[in-house]
C-alpha cells in the first residue's frame, strides 16, 4: 500500500474505507445480547465486534472533530471503575487473559490497568489481541483531526482486517441508554433492540460485580454530589454536579457504610460486604429502558428481538436476524448459533413471590413501556 503524510482521511497505511453498514445491538445489559456476539462472530460477511462502547461508558460519545491522539486516548485510557475491580481480580466476562497471560496476550499482565479495547473487543476477533492493540497504538495517533464517527469507522476498517464484510454489528451491554448518542454517531444504523423482562434483568445484575459497582458509585454520587470513580477533562460526559448533600465532610460521607467505599478507603472486603437492595437494579434496568427507547428508530431499520423469543425459538431468531442484516443464510451456521444459547434460570423460584413483586414494583415503568401498560403483570 502506498504511504504518505497524515491528512484528512487518516494515517498513512490506514485501509480505505470500505463502506461496511453498521448496525447497533443495544440492550440493557444482562438481557442475553452477549449470546449474539457470538452468533454473529462466525458470518463470512458480518463483523462482529463485541463491547467496544461498553468499554468506553462515561465517555463523550457526542460528535466533534479529535485529532488521531485525542482519539487514541479515547480508547485506551483505562477507566477507573474497572480497574479498580481488576486490581481485586474480578473481571467478569473479560476475555483478555489478565490474570494468566499466555503468547499474543501479555502485555497487560495483572496488575497492569487493562484498556478498554483489550477486555473483550479485539480478544473477540482474534487470539492474539497484544498485535492488533500494537497496530492500532502506531496507527491512531498519526491520524488527522476529524469526527469521532469518522474515527470510529476507519476503526471498524482496521479491525475487519483482511477481510470484507459487508455489516460491522456492534454490541454493548447496558448500551440502551447511550441510544441517542450513538445514533446521532450513526443515524443511518440498523437497530437490533434486545430485551429481556426486566425482573430477569435486574436479578442478573445484582450477581454481577460490575453492575454492583455501577449502583455502588450512583449512591455516592447522590450523597457526594459527584461520582469520585468517575472521570474529568477532555473526552468525558459533563455530569450534573449539585453539590454535596447533608452528612459530607471533607469528601467523606457520614454514613461509615458509605464513608468505607470512597476511593482513598475502600477495599475488595468493604465492597462485597457492601448489600445494595435489589430495588435498585429494577430502577438502574427502567432508567436505561426510558432514556433508550425513544431515541430507537421508527421505521425498518429497528428489529425487536425478545430474549424470550431467542431461548424458545432460537432457529427462527437467529434466521430472522440474518435476514434483517442482508446477509446469507446458512442452515448450518444458524443450527450451530441457536445451539449456543443458553435456557434462562428460573429467576422467579429463586427470588421468591416476595422479591419478585418487589422487582415489579421497581421495574413497572420500564415494563410499560416495553410491553404495554400492565401487559406483563
Amino acid at each position: 500500500m502506498a504511504t504518505g503524510s497524515a491528512g484528512r482521511d487518516g494515517a498513512a497505511g490506514s485501509p480505505p474505507a470500505r463502506g461496511m453498514r453498521i448496525c447497533l445491538v443495544l440492550g440493557t445489559g444482562r438481557c442475553g445480547s452477549t449470546a449474539l456476539s457470538d452468533v454473529l462472530a462466525g458470518h463470512p460477511d458480518i463483523l462482529s465486534v463485541s463491547e467496544l462502547f461498553a468499554g468506553l461508558r462515561g465517555r463523550d460519545l457526542t460528535e466533534r472533530d479529535l485529532d488521531g491522539a485525542q482519539f487514541w486516548d479515547f480508547l485506551s485510557r483505562p477507566l477507573p471503575a474497572d480497574a479498580v475491580l481488576q486490581r481485586w481480580k474480578i473481571a467478569p466476562e473479560v476475555l483478555y487473559p489478565l490474570f494468566e497471560p499466555r503468547e499474543g496476550a501479555s502485555r497487560f499482565a495483572w496488575p497492569a490497568d487493562l484498556p478498554p479495547l483489550l477486555g473483550v473487543t479485539l480478544p473477540h476477533l482474534t487470539d492474539r489481541p497484544d498485535d492488533l492493540y500494537a497496530k492500532l497504538e502506531a496507527a491512531t495517533p498519526r491520524r488527522g483531526r476529524q469526527p469521532l464517527s469518522r474515527h470510529l469507522r476507519w476503526l471498524f476498517d482496521v479491525l475487519a482486517g483482511d477481510r470484507r464484510p459487508s455489516v460491522v454489528v456492534e454490541r454493548s451491554g447496558g448500551s440502551l441508554g447511550s441510544a441517542a448518542a450513538l445514533l446521532r454517531l450513526f443515524p443511518e444504523a440498523q437497530v437490533v433492540h434486545m430485551y429481556r423482562d426486566g425482573r430477569e434483568c435486574a436479578a442478573s445484575m445484582s450477581r454481577h460485580p460490575r453492575f454492583k459497582f455501577t449502583a455502588m458509585q450512583a449512591q455516592l454520587a447522590a450523597a457526594l454530589g459527584h461520582d469520585p470513580y468517575g472521570e474529568s477533562g477532555p473526552g468525558v460526559t459533563a455530569g450534573r454536579r449539585p453539590g454535596p448533600g447533608p452528612g459530607v465532610t471533607d469528601g467523606i460521607p457520614a454514613d461509615p457504610a458509605l464513608a468505607a467505599l470512597t476511593p482513598d478507603r475502600i477495599t475488595a472486603e468493604a465492597f462485597a460486604a457492601h448489600q445494595v437492595p435489589i430495588a435498585r437494579y429494577g430502577l438502574m434496568w427502567s432508567a436505561m429502558v426510558a432514556a433508550g427507547m425513544p431515541a430507537l428508530p421508527k421505521d425498518a431499520r429497528l428489529h425487536e428481538l425478545d430474549y424470550r423469543d431467542l431461548v424458545e425459538r432460537p432457529d427462527a431468531s437467529v434466521a430472522g436476524l440474518f435476514d434483517f442484516l442482508g446477509v446469507d443464510r446458512d442452515s448450518r451456521r444458524e443450527a450451530v448459533g441457536a445451539a449456543g444459547i443458553a435456557a434462562p434460570r428460573a429467576v422467579r423460584a429463586e427470588l421468591g413471590e416476595a422479591r419478585w413483586q418487589e422487582l415489579g414494583r421497581a421495574c413497572r415503568m420500564g415494563m410499560n413501556r416495553l410491553y404495554g401498560r400492565g401487559a406483563w403483570t
